[in-house]
């Protein structure tokens, strides 16, 4: 039996037909990044769009993405480096970079 993800009422609410509001957001994730969460379409994606809760943190797209907590990000909102409280707006576009080396 599968286990209910922890986000699962968060998209069964979101997406009700009572119109919640929500926040627009262009997702693209770079080197090896991808969507961890299997309730979510764009599971396993690496660009896709996705529709979250007003108010939505960059941590707190980090943890709906169930992207690995240990690994240091560099995330990009609107071509800007932003912390994980910053605060999503709609039609924002997300670019998420784990740390890369080379030379």
């Amino acid at each position: 039996m599968k286990t209910p993800s922890p986000f699962s009422s968060l998209f069964t609410l979101h997406s009700s037909p009572w119109g919640y509001m929500s926040v627009q957001l262009e997702i693209r994730l770079f080197a090896g990044l991808k969507c961890n969460n299997p309730d979510l379409p764009s599971f396993g994606e690496i660009a896709f769009d996705l529709k979250v809760p007003p108010g939505t943190t960059v941590g707190e797209l980090r943890r709906i993405l169930a992207i690995d907590p240990t690994i240091r990000l560099l995330t990009m909102v609107n071509h800007h480096h932003e912390g994980d409280d910053w605060v999503l707006e709609d039609n924002d576009r997300i670019g998420i970079f784990p740390p890369i080396g080379g030379g």
